[in-house]
């Protein structure tokens, strides 16, 4: 069974990779021939995709297949600067909440 981080590492990456490409998950769905559901519960990493899964992923985002396990550091960035433009005005109590849910998370 794949480890929790990389089933969520997994998962930000299939959404990094959906969304770079404007695609909305029903979208990606029909093209990989799954189910929207599906692809909101692995991009949550809530549950691991199967070998035959990470493989209609690829081919519908058109990356090969190990391109989904990993982050590059500009994706990073990226997911970094996503998450300030948003917290960006948010008001006091508002921010500790999100603190709190973060490190819940680790």
């Amino acid at each position: 069974m794949p480890s929790a981080k990389l089933t969520k590492t997994f998962g930000q990456k299939l959404r990094l990779l959906r969304k770079t490409r404007k695609f909305s998950q029903e979208k990606l769905a029909e093209k990989a021939n799954l189910h929207p559901t599906y692809i909101g519960v692995i991009e949550r990493g809530e549950q691991s995709a199967t070998l035959d899964t990470i493989e209609k992923l690829a081919g519908a985002l058109n990356v090969k297949e190990k391109e989904l396990f990993y982050l590059t550091s500009q994706e990073e960035d990226r997911i970094k600067e996503e998450i300030i433009a948003h917290l960006s005005g948010q008001n006091p109590k508002k921010l500790q909440r999100f603190l709190d849910i973060l490190k819940a998370l680790d």
